[in-house]
């Protein structure tokens, strides 16, 4: 073998480990990534919303606790009259609920379908005494106070589905009622219906407005 090969071999074996070397390197395994381990969770479904009581045409609303309302003495002589109440409580009501029965002093029952309802004044007098306060707590109950925007006044939602208490500003005396004062008037003038009901109003998608007669 001449020098000149002999010179030459160790950059030869060099190269050659090299090779092996990054050949080895390519050749490793990979990691592998983690695996989440599994649960037993169960998903809970919430249960489909209760519907609401028919709402107001428009205008904000607000909630608020009755308990501490002090009720107030109604002067029945300044109240509207029921064809005034009909007019306003017409533009009140949004028109997907055409079907209601009003009373004497304001209040108004509001039905979603009148199809299963034969006989809407009937069904609305046993509502308003289903839900009539038995005690002093059935007295306690929260109120939902709309502040209407297309007419002057406020529509009362209390006690029971779709019962409803129209209150008119000159029907108070307070210029400026805060609406603790609206809550406990509508709530005065709902006694006054449950006291001596009277119907005087119904309201049907077929026959519109139509006085009641019995």
């Amino acid at each position: 073998m001449s020098d000149e090969t002999n010179n030459n071999m160790p950059q030869y074996l060099f190269y050659l480990l090299l090779l092996i070397t990054f050949t080895a390197c390519q050749n490793q395994p990979q990691p592998t990534a983690p695996v989440a381990p599994e649960t037993n969770t169960t998903v809970q479904v919430a249960p489909a919303p209760q519907p609401a009581p028919a709402p107001s045409n428009n205008g904000s609303m607000t909630n608020m606790d009755p308990r501490d309302l002090e009720i107030p003495e109604v002067d029945q002589s300044i109240l509207l009259q029921p064809a005034q109440l009909a007019g306003q409580i017409t533009q009140a009501v949004n028109s997907m609920y055409p079907n209601w029965v009003l009373l004497e002093n304001g209040t108004y029952i509001v039905f979603d379908d009148q199809g299963n309802i034969p006989d809407m004044a009937t069904k609305a007098l046993d509502l308003l005494e289903k839900y009539r306060p038995k005690n002093e707590e059935d007295s306690y109950w929260m109120y939902s106070i709309s502040n209407l925007t297309n007419i002057d006044g406020w529509s009362v939602y209390g006690n029971g589905y779709g019962i409803y208490t129209y209150v008119y500003p000159s029907e108070m005396l307070k210029d400026n009622p805060s609406m603790p004062d609206i809550a406990a008037f509508a709530k005065a003038k709902r006694r006054l219906d449950e006291d001596t009901p009277k119907v005087v109003y119904t309201h049907t998608a077929e026959s519109g407005l139509k006085t009641y007669t019995n």
